[in-house]
């Protein structure tokens, strides 16, 4: 059986003083955990597969659009019916052993003007 407690003039349950010190107690545990500094991710290792399924290329810096790093994954290697092929497919699992290498358009730019 709960006892009553005389609390400042009001009389309260003891049952209740004992929860309200439980919440109170879990409150500031839980405030005090999600204070706690947490590391802050870091990208080691930025790379884009121009090519679904075929090698990547490693970069220094990506420009993000709406649909993710641009030209990631802006090619794929489908059959002559336009199938979506894998690796998983033998007969054209050699194809997915391709090295992409995209051209540096200002570059690109640059050579075709010390041609003139």
């Amino acid at each position: 059986a709960s006892s009553m407690i005389d609390v400042m003039g009001v009389t309260v349950d003891s049952s209740a003083i004992v929860g309200a010190i439980l919440i109170a107690m879990i409150t500031i545990w839980h405030l005090g955990w999600l204070s706690k500094a947490k590391p802050t991710p870091t990208v080691t290792d930025l790379k884009i597969y121009p090519i679904k399924s075929c090698g990547a290329i490693t970069l220094a810096a990506a420009h993000a659009t709406e649909t993710g790093f641009e030209n990631d994954r802006i090619a794929q290697i489908s059959d002559a019916d336009g199938t979506y092929c894998t690796p998983r497919h033998t007969q054209y699992a050699k194809l997915f052993h391709i090295q992409p290498k995209l051209s540096d358009r200002d570059n690109d730019n640059d050579n075709d003007n010390d041609n003139d």
